[in-house]
């Protein structure tokens, strides 16, 4: 069975946050200890190419052949369809190279794909092979006027359609997440319009559409984890508290905090990352210290408060 990854377009900012947006969604609800590999190949092609070709292009970026065929290594024959698929026709030759040097395959699980290479390591010539192609993808990424993800990225210009839902399709998912987050919330004040209107004042700038749900249609404040999250009068004096902070940027919303550590979202970025923000005193120093990703999106960062919560 297929698992539809596509994401709402207005949260995707530059083009590779789509790659992080689909990993989100793909991971969410999945178990701990599922076969990354399988999670992979149950998606629609267009994105199943665009992750595959990802996980190929990090791992030989930072580590050479050696390293993808250690960690991912059970996606070779993947990465050649893949890379046919979207038209990347430059690194067909060579990913069809790398998949020749294992005629039998590569086994999808680590412990078994790790004893076949360490086997085939000490094969003459298994090194030499293994830089030859890391020095034919550098060539043909330097010859190219795109790497193998922005090929994939490129497929996703051509077939917007695969990747991000309809407008209305977003809204309703939009919707289900504010119906299933009242109801764990429970009976809880909601800010007014004027309480929003008076808070964004204080701000000087307009809140984000799911900030300001939250606010109005699940809780003001006392609800989410740790019963943290934080209503319109106190966000709007914590956020003028924290400027304070040497760590702090004008584009930070606090929405959550749990003792020392403010949850806040990035504003400037449309899937709207949160972020957390330890405010001890020590931590003030130069801009971004003390700060550290806490989820790719706010959407992403409720869901799981959801899934944990979950009774």
């Amino acid at each position: 069975m297929l698992h539809d990854c596509r994401v709402d377009r207005d949260a995707v900012g530059d083009p590779h946050s789509l790659v992080l947006l689909t990993y989100e969604r793909l991971y969410r609800g999945s178990e701990s200890t599922a076969d990354p590999d399988r999670l992979l190949r149950a998606l629609p092609n267009g994105q199943w190419a665009l992750l595959v070709l990802n996980v190929l292009q990090g791992l030989v970026e930072n580590g050479g052949f050696a390293l993808f065929l250690h960690s991912s290594g059970g996606l070779l024959e993947d990465v050649v369809a893949a890379a046919r698929f979207v038209e990347a026709e430059p690194y067909v030759p060579l990913l069809r190279d790398a998949v020749a040097l294992f005629p039998a395959g590569l086994p999808h699980d680590e412990y078994e794909r790790d004893v076949v290479l360490g086997a085939w390591s000490g094969e003459p010539g298994a090194t030499a092979a293994l830089t030859r192609l890391d020095e034919r993808f550098a060539a043909v990424t330097h010859a190219s006027a795109t790497d193998l993800v922005g090929h994939a990225l490129a497929y996703v210009e051509r077939h917007p359609e695969e990747f991000f839902l309809s407008g209305a399709e977003a809204a309703g998912e939009l919707d289900h997440l504010i119906a299933r987050l009242r109801e764990r919330a429970g009976r809880v004040p909601r800010a007014g319009d004027a309480d929003v209107a008076i808070l964004e004042a204080r701000l000087a700038r307009r809140l984000p559409e799911l900030p300001r749900r939250l606010l109005q249609q699940v809780g003001d404040g006392g609800w989410g984890p740790r019963r943290g999250m934080l209503g319109s009068a106190e966000l709007a004096r914590v956020a003028e508290q924290s400027r304070s902070l040497g760590c702090w940027s004008d584009d930070l919303l606090p929405i959550c905090s749990i003792g020392q550590r403010l949850y806040c979202v990035q504003t400037s970025e449309p899937a709207l990352p949160v972020r957390v923000v330890r405010r001890a005193r020590r931590l003030a120093l130069p801009h971004a210290a003390g700060v550290a990703d806490a989820a790719t999106s706010l959407r992403d960062w409720l869901e799981d408060w959801l899934a944990r919560s979950a009774p």
